[in-house]
C-alpha cells in the first residue's frame, strides 16, 4: 500500500517522477490472467498508465526511477482490469539515478 499525496494533477501538460512497474488489478482479489500493463507508480503514490508517443522508448526504463513528461488524461485507464488514475501520453522518459 502507498499513501496518497497531494492533488491529482489537472488534465494537460505534466511531469511525474517514480517507478515504472506493472500496474495492479483493480480488484485484487479476483483471480485474473496473468496479465501485465506496465505504468507509472509515482512519487505521489498514485497510478499512472503510460501511453508511449511515436519513438519513445519506454522498455529501456524497467528498473528504477524515472522522470515521465507528456500529457495527462484524467479518468479510467483504457484497460478494464488495471488501476490508473488516468493516462499520460508520454513524449520523454528520463532516468534518474
Amino acid at each position: 500500500y502507498v499513501h496518497v499525496l497531494g492533488e491529482l494533477p489537472k488534465s494537460g501538460p505534466v511531469t511525474l517522477t517514480g517507478e515504472y512497474v506493472c500496474l495492479p488489478a483493480k480488484e485484487m482479489y479476483k483471480p485474473t490472467i496473468m496479465l501485465c500493463a506496465f505504468g507509472l507508480l509515482a512519487d505521489d503514490g498514485r497510478y499512472y498508465a503510460l501511453r508511449a508517443k511515436e519513438g519513445v522508448d519506454l522498455w529501456q526504463h524497467e528498473n528504477g526511477k524515472i522522470q515521465v513528461t507528456g500529457t495527462f488524461t484524467k479518468g479510467t485507464v483504457q484497460h478494464p482490469v488495471f488501476q490508473g488514475e488516468g493516462t499520460i501520453e508520454t513524449e520523454s522518459v528520463k532516468v534518474l539515478k
